[in-house]
C-alpha cells in the first residue's frame, strides 16, 4: 500500500511540474498468485496538443502482455481536461484494466508509453509483490475418491422432473390433444365442392309451380294482370337456366332478341315467343283475355317446362 501512495505523490507532482508525464498505479501491491489487480494508466499533455497525434499504448480484453501477465478486462480510454495548481490546461488520457498475474515473487508491471512527435513517454515501472500458496507436505498424497453413482434411478428423475415441471406438461398435452381433435373434426368434415344441386331437378320445381298458379284462380277472380305476370315470372327463370340469359331483367322483346343469338331450337322458340305476346297484349292493351287465351297460356308454360324434363329424363336414362 504504501508503493501505492508513494506512486500516486509521483503523479500529482508529475502534474505540477512537467506538461508531459505518465503514471502507472495499482490498487493493490500484495497478491496471491492467480489473483487480479486493477490498474490505472494515464498520460498528460498540454491541452494545446492534438490527441489524434498521440500514440497511445492498446489494451484489449484477454491480451497477454507476456509470460506471466494477462489483461483480464480492459476499459474504455478516456480523455478529459484540467487544469494544474498553476491554472494550467491540462489534457489527460487514462484507461483503466484488469490484470491477472500468473507468477510469484516480485512482479513487474511497465513500462508503458506514448509517442508524441520525436517524444517517447514512459510511465513508471509498478511492482507486484506475489505469494504463492503453502505447500502442506505433511499429509503426503491425497488419495483418489471413489467414482459418484447418481442417487436416483431414470424413473426417479423423471418424477422429479414432471414434479417441476408439471405446468409445462399439462400446456403440451392440451395443445397435442386439441391438434388431434381438429385433425378428426377437419377429416370428417364433408367438402364443400360447390352449390348443392336440389334434389328435384328445378324445371320440375318449376311445373310444379305453374300447378300452384292454377290452384290459385287469379283470372277466375278477375286478376288477369297478376295470373301472366306470374306465369311469365316462372318461364323467365327457366331461361336464365337454360339459355344463361338475365331473363328477370329484361323485357319480352329483349329476351326474344337474345334467345335468337343462343342455340335454341324453333319449336321452343315459338312457344317461348307465343306465351310472351299474349302476356304483353293482356298487360299493355288492358284489354281482358278469353278463358280460352287463359287456359292456352298455361298450356304453352307447361308445353316449354314438359319438353325441358323430357330432355332430363332421356339423358338420365342414358346414365
Amino acid at each position: 500500500m504504501k508503493n501505492v501512495l508513494i506512486h500516486i505523490a509521483l503523479f500529482f507532482l508529475a502534474l505540477t511540474s512537467y506538461s508531459q508525464s505518465a503514471s502507472l498505479v495499482s490498487d493493490v501491491n500484495k497478491i496471491e498468485i492467480g489473483d487480479q489487480v486493477a490498474m490505472s494508466l494515464r498520460f498528460t499533455f498540454d491541452a494545446n496538443i492534438n490527441p489524434q497525434e498521440i500514440a497511445y499504448p492498446t489494451f484489449e480484453s484477454n491480451q497477454t502482455l507476456n509470460d506471466t501477465l494477462e489483461i483480464i478486462e480492459a476499459g474504455v480510454p478516456e480523455i478529459k481536461m484540467t487544469t494544474d495548481n498553476q491554472g494550467k490546461d491540462l489534457m489527460i488520457w487514462q484507461q483503466n484494466f484488469v490484470l491477472g498475474v500468473y507468477a510469484s515473487g516480485k512482479v513487474q508491471v511497465g513500462p508503458f508509453y506514448a509517442i508524441y512527435q520525436t517524444d517517447t513517454i514512459l510511465s513508471n515501472v509498478t511492482t507486484l509483490q506475489v505469494n504463492a500458496p503453502e505447500l502442506q507436505e505433511d499429509q503426503g498424497f491425497v488419495g483418489i475418491k471413489d467414482i459418484s453413482t447418481d442417487p436416483y434411478t431414470f424413473w426417479e428423475k423423471v418424477m422429479l422432473w414432471i414434479k417441476e415441471h408439471w405446468i409445462l406438461l399439462v400446456i403440451l398435452i392440451i395443445i397435442l390433444l386439441g391438434s388431434i381433435g381438429l385433425a378428426i373434426y377437419l377429416r370428417r368434415k364433408p367438402e364443400d365442392n360447390g352449390p348443392k344441386v336440389p334434389e328435384i331437378p328445378l324445371p320440375i320445381q318449376w311445373m310444379k309451380q305453374l300447378e300452384e298458379i292454377e290452384k290459385q284462380q287469379l283470372w277466375q277472380n278477375g286478376k288477369h294482370k297478376e295470373y301472366y305476370v306470374q306465369v311469365t315470372g316462372v318461364i323467365r327463370k327457366f331461361i336464365e337456366y337454360k339459355y344463361n340469359i338475365q331473363a328477370l331483367e329484361q323485357t319480352s322483346h329483349e329476351i326474344i332478341d337474345s334467345l335468337r343469338l343462343s342455340s335454341i331450337d324453333s319449336a321452343m322458340m315459338n312457344r317461348i315467343q307465343n306465351l310472351f305476346s299474349i302476356a304483353d297484349l293482356i298487360k299493355f292493351a288492358k284489354s281482358l283475355p278469353t278463358p280460352r287465351e287463359n287456359e292456352e297460356a298455361m298450356s304453352i308454360a307447361k308445353n316449354i317446362l314438359s319438353a325441358e324434363i323430357h330432355q332430363l329424363d332421356s339423358k338420365a336414362k342414358k346414365n
